[in-house]
């Protein structure tokens, strides 16, 4: 409890006073590396070293997932690959050139032509005069 002198003032206790901390003296920063490096090769030759293989392999064997029900739409498997015979590329490829022959031979004959009717029309006009 506090002690008040006459005027209602706190006079304070003059024992002194030790708090029971314990000080320890930080580590030097060479320490700390000496440690770290001797503790990452302990872990190193210990037993449950990680390897890169065990690091990427999130597969969990014999364990169903949870999320396969009998109302899962299940993986869609693509079709197999359609297989022509012989006989169906060469008629394919026939059709193609036949094609290909067709839209040659009008490219030729559409040349713009000029239409003669044209012309007589003009030297009409001139022959009235």
């Amino acid at each position: 409890m506090a002690t008040l002198d006459e005027y209602g003032r706190e006079i304070l206790d003059q024992t002194p006073v030790s708090l029971p901390i314990h000080y320890d003296r930080p580590e030097s920063i060479h320490q700390r590396i000496r440690r770290l490096v001797l503790e990452a090769m302990a872990a190193q030759n210990g037993e449950d070293v990680e390897t890169l293989e065990d690091a990427n392999d999130f597969e969990i064997p014999d364990d169903p997932s949870s999320f396969d029900t009998e109302y899962t739409e299940p993986d869609l498997d693509p079709p197999p690959a359609f297989q022509y015979t012989p006989e169906e590329i060469a008629a394919a490829k026939a059709a193609v050139e036949a094609l290909r022959a067709s839209k040659t031979t009008p490219e030729s004959s559409t040349a713009p032509s000029v239409d003669p009717a044209p012309q007589s029309a003009q030297s009409e006009p001139s022959s009235k005069t």
